[in-house]
């Protein structure tokens, strides 16, 4: 019985999540009340919900659950998509993030799970690696010796890193998770409303973002070192050898600073605009360097300037009273994924010579919850609290693809193989759990 395909027999379940689906597959279910085992152990009782199966009449009873995790974990078989393949447990596994690489993909989940594919003796957070085919090759949960919640993630050279905030703590984990799964590097930073991270180089950087100031933290291999900004919300990082170029918004508008790497110090702090930095994108225009800013104002606008952000020498041109859905660009060519007064493609070349491609606007209504770009096509994950649509926007075409699940947290992944998988988190009783199915693109 596959959630993403069938319905239940007699209506009473309706559509559920394929990781559901696979929590009946691998629990067993006994009527018999049980002493809770000792921590570590397979067999736990669960107290959560007293409620009988559907099936079952009479008294209400307690459920005791047995959960035996097998690893790797293969995907299933599925009639209907490439495979399909859940991380669950006893108990809740939420998803937060996927980072993807070529030929795999890393699933960032929090979970309060003491036995399952994600679990450890206290909530915390677990990375799930999985191959291009959905098998799951091997889990981590990150030691903690006090509740965590997840806050961010990303790929650098150094390792996975994930930063996990402390529950009632003044302080944040960054943990760096070698991309086997094995083994985990720990340092402290101060507690922030927001983490982000930005690979760079070698190493990577770190900004939390507080209403009176932003820490950048640098991580060398082995220490950290910091330095504060003014209140600001980070937008990109750029590696220019000896400094990296750091955009940011402000109250005021945007701004950008360069950051000596080795001793942090700023210098050529400059106030770009008044608009609202959406993104950067660093283009070549006659052998020089120009970058193109995607601002909010009173509209959207774009404006092209030159390597020293002139403004007497900068070109801005009205894109329109739209929102921006996702932003790609192929070396030559940005491509904009709009909706509002316009529906669907807006390309833009160096020159800001643009050209329009309609698309149907009944596909575009809901929540956006994630979109990739490639080889000129968007793909986009829309959510109205009781489907999905994954709508491909290419051209003067679109096309969706509905799933029957209710669930606003989303993840699409696309590999070098060309395969898709589409990752999400959903409900069984009192459990959430993560659900995969592969994709043909």
């Amino acid at each position: 019985m596959n959630a993403f395909v069938k319905k239940h027999a007699a209506a009473i379940i309706g559509w559920l999540l394929v990781a559901a689906i696979a929590i009946v597959a691998v629990l067993t279910l006994t009527p018999e009340k049980t002493d809770p085992p000792a921590l570590g152990q397979d067999n736990i009782e669960d107290t959560g919900d007293t409620r009988p199966l559907p099936d079952e009449t009479g008294e209400e009873e307690e459920i005791a659950i047995t959960y035996n995790p097998v690893f790797p974990k293969p995907a299933l078989i599925s009639e209907e998509y490439l495979y399909t393949q859940s991380l669950c447990g006893v108990g809740n596994v939420k998803l937060k993030e996927v980072l993807t690489t070529a030929n795999c993909s890393y699933i960032i989940a929090e979970t309060d799970c003491v036995t399952g594919d994600l679990s450890g003796g206290k909530p915390t957070v677990g990375v799930a690696k999985t191959d291009s085919l959905g098998n799951v090759e091997k889990t981590f949960s990150l030691p903690a010796s006090a509740e965590t919640k997840y806050l961010s993630s990303a790929l650098t050279a150094e390792g996975i890193v994930v930063v996990t905030s402390v529950k009632n703590g003044d302080y944040a984990y960054v943990n760096i998770i070698d991309y086997e799964l094995e083994n985990v590097k720990t340092g402290i930073v101060s507690a922030s409303e927001k983490v982000t991270v930005y690979p760079a180089g070698e190493n990577f950087l770190l900004f939390a973002e507080n209403p009176d100031e932003c820490i950048v933290y640098k991580y060398d291999g082995k220490n950290f070192t910091f330095r504060s900004l003014n209140a600001s919300s980070i937008v990109d990082v750029f590696d220019y050898g000896e400094y990296y170029k750091i955009f940011f918004n402000t109250a005021n508008g945007y701004s950008y600073c360069e950051l000596n790497k080795n001793t942090l110090d700023i210098k050529n702090v400059l106030s770009v605009s008044k608009a609202t930095l959406i993104d950067i994108i660093p283009m070549m225009e006659n052998n020089r360097q120009v970058f193109l800013c995607l601002e909010q104002e009173d509209s959207v606008y774009l404006k092209k300037y030159s390597s020293d952000f002139n403004e007497s020498t900068a070109v801005r041109n009205k894109i329109g009273n739209l929102e921006i859905l996702g932003q790609g660009y192929d070396g030559a060519i940005l491509y904009l994924a709009v909706r509002g007064s316009i529906n669907g493609i807006i390309t833009v070349d160096v020159s800001l010579t643009t050209s329009f491609m309609a698309s149907d606007t009944a596909f575009l209504e809901g929540n956006i919850s994630d979109y990739v770009f490639y080889d000129g096509k968007f793909r986009l994950l829309i959510s109205d609290g009781e489907k999905i649509a994954l709508v491909t926007l290419a051209e003067s075409t679109s096309v969706a693809r509905y799933f029957s699940i209710a669930s606003d947290v989303n993840r699409l992944a696309v590999h070098a193989n060309g395969t898709m998988a589409l990752i999400t988190e959903s409900t069984f009783y009192h459990f959430s759990a993560v659900g995969i199915i592969g994709l043909n693109p």
